[in-house]
């Protein structure tokens, strides 16, 4: 009985299940003699040829005009963001708004009573000075001393010496 050589199966390839007839020609260039003897087995000739005609990705078979649009460099921002998020953002600047208006609502509320309790308080300080203007004035040594003379008092002997017990 003849003896029949035994073929040599291609060794697999770990990697990407895609290669394209270019990625395969140069797998052969790059081999050596012997790993190019094994692609051109029958079944290195079957992988090379499944390989040459990869199935198509998702993305292959997305139809051009159902294809979302990329946001690319010269796009505008606005038109880039999607309905939800532009409503969340424009939600957001309403809240902000809002935020800023009562602030500044509070903020007039406080200046005004500010500038009232001012005009108060130069107010009380204008009475104060008033009362304690005539009370000085009423208490002067001058004013004491007539008013005296009207009731009818004299002026007081003035003591030689005055005398102070010094404790031991």
């Amino acid at each position: 009985m003849p003896r029949v050589a035994s073929k040599k199966q291609a060794p697999r390839r770990s990697g990407p299940s895609r290669r394209t007839g270019q990625a395969v020609k140069n797998r052969r260039r790059a081999g050596s003699a012997s790993s190019r003897a094994a692609d051109w087995t029958f079944s290195g000739f079957l992988q090379a040829q499944n390989e040459a005609q990869a199935l198509p990705s998702w993305r292959d078979l997305q139809v051009a005009n159902e294809r979302a649009p990329r946001a690319t460099k010269g796009t505008r921002y606005l038109s880039r963001l999607s309905t939800a998020r532009f409503t969340v953002l424009v939600l957001a600047l309403a809240v902000a708004s809002l935020f800023y208006i009562g602030h500044i609502q509070a903020t007039d509320a406080v200046l005004t009573s500010l500038q009232q309790a001012e005009k108060e308080q130069r107010s009380l300080n204008l009475r104060y000075n008033q009362v304690k203007a005539r009370y000085d004035q009423a208490t002067s040594p001058t004013v004491i001393y007539r008013r005296a003379q009207e009731l009818g008092l004299r002026e007081g002997a003035q003591p030689r010496r005055v005398l102070t017990p010094v404790e031991d």
